[in-house]
């Protein structure tokens, strides 16, 4: 099935495809959870046990596997296990949206088939359409006086509207809506057709789910959300509203996600950041690591000498007050990325020692049969015998990318098309899992310079 919308029921998950195909499959996600000193707590654990059902498991982080247990309970019962073992417990996989974990952990993704690679820009999203637009001004009127309909107008009073509409969307089925500003009429259509009785189809269900406003500080200037009623069985994109849609187009919204198992309704609204963390737990979560659910790892305590060293920033002229003409502006783009993709920054290759943070081995891509993270240990052999030490062949060598790194390099590699490695044809599908021989330069060149 190509996944258009998901959600999450009792005791299992939603499904819908193209013209209201849709599934449901039963599946109860699970929490991670594990305990410094388990022997401390084994009333804790006997009482789980009991009421839950407990499972000892290993449990693999970004940093280290360790002794675990897995249970299906409420967040509220990871309250309970966090506040009675007096914060010593660490909680992973809490937190994570069901249907996003359930595709993850499946290998399949949101609007893609089975199989499909999705990092792919290219692919088909040929879906039903429909535009809606209110001519009120929205934030100015609560008053919905003539709509249109795929360029037709529509007048009359708000019932004779609201059915109207209603007909529409009945007799044309659409699986994504285009609609100006949707996040602020859609409640007011809403509740306006149950007022009078009408069945607006939005929904293929009749339910909504809600996306709360929020306000938040960003970049030197304080932004809102407006919170959204969100329609299942349906794509409902407000296209004034949406920075992935306005930046990127429909094929954006659904690119990313394929690449965050979310189904557009979400990926629509939510911000660059928010989809970016959401495309790692992705990976995370097919990759078998665990994400915890607080973090624990916060920057330490410095002296002021050497926080003032490490982190004086950049050097700023202050000009000299005045009218100028011909001014330049010089912005460089992608910085973190580029710096994250060079550096190799991650925590597990960070603190690990070795050179400029990381490790590395020697392999041979072009006769390497295993999956990308099952690495040889450094100067072992490979199928090819290339089993020097590093220095010995550069043209062998490959680097343990830690996972941000990957992660970052999946979006320069989407933005351009990386040549093939001479010595391996299918050093391109490489890079886009995470895998890349240091040959051809250009390749690197790409990779820090698309312009992400």
């Amino acid at each position: 099935m190509w996944i258009l919308d998901a959600a999450a029921e009792r005791g299992g998950i939603r499904f819908w495809g193209r013209g209201g195909e849709s599934k449901r499959v039963a599946y109860t996600p699970s929490f991670l959870f594990t305990l410094d000193d388990p022997h401390l707590h084994r009333d804790l654990l006997d009482g789980l046990d009991e009421r839950f059902g407990l499972a000892p498991c290993r449990v693999q982080t970004i940093f280290s596997e360790e002794e675990g247990y897995s249970i299906a309970a409420s967040r509220k019962v990871a309250g309970l296990i966090e506040e009675q073992s007096g914060y010593s417990a660490k909680i992973y996989n809490l937190d994570l949206r069901p249907e996003q974990r359930f595709l993850a952990e499946k290998g399949l993704t949101a609007c893609s088939l089975p199989g499909e690679d999705r990092f792919a820009t290219s692919f088909d999203r040929s879906l039903a359409g429909m535009e809606i637009s209110v001519a009120d001004p929205p934030y100015r009127s609560r008053v919905v006086s003539r709509m249109a309909v795929d360029g037709k107008t529509i007048t009359g009073s708000l019932p004779e509207m609201l059915q109207e509409l209603a007909t529409a969307l009945d007799d044309r089925n659409p699986d994504l809506i285009l609609f100006p500003h949707a996040d602020y009429w859609m409640p007011l259509l809403v509740s306006s057709s149950e007022e009078h009785g009408i069945l607006l189809p939005f929904s293929r269900t009749g339910r909504y789910s809600r996306l709360s406003a929020r306000s938040y500080w960003s970049y030197g200037r304080m932004v809102h959300r407006e919170g959204a009623l969100i329609p299942e069985g349906r794509c409902l994109i407000d296209s004034s509203r949406s920075f992935t849609y306005r930046e990127s187009g429909i094929a954006g919204v659904l690119l990313a996600s394929r690449m965050t198992g979310l189904a557009p309704n979400l990926t629509a609204r939510l911000t660059p950041g928010t989809l970016i963390s959401a495309y790692e737990n992705y990976e995370a979560i097919r990759r078998g690591i665990a994400v915890p659910f607080r973090k624990w790892d916060p920057e330490e305590s410095r002296p002021i000498a050497r926080l003032r060293e490490a982190d004086k920033g950049g050097m700023i002229f202050q000009p000299h007050p005045g009218v100028y003409d011909d001014v330049v502006q010089v912005d460089f783009t992608s910085m973190y990325p580029s710096i994250i993709v060079g550096r190799n920054l991650s925590p597990e290759t960070v603190g690990g020692g070795g050179e400029a943070g990381f490790p590395r081995f020697s392999a041979c891509a072009g006769c390497r049969a295993q999956a990308e993270d099952e690495s040889p240990e450094e100067g072992g052999e490979t199928v090819c015998g290339y089993g020097q030490p590093p220095e010995m062949d550069a043209g062998h060598q490959f680097w343990l990318y830690g996972l941000p790194e990957r992660e970052v390099r999946v979006y320069c590699s989407a933005r351009g098309d990386h040549p093939a490695c001479p010595r391996d044809p299918d050093c391109g599908k490489r890079v886009r899992r995470g895998v890349r021989m240091p040959c051809p330069p250009r390749d690197r060149r790409l990779a820090l310079g698309c312009g992400w």
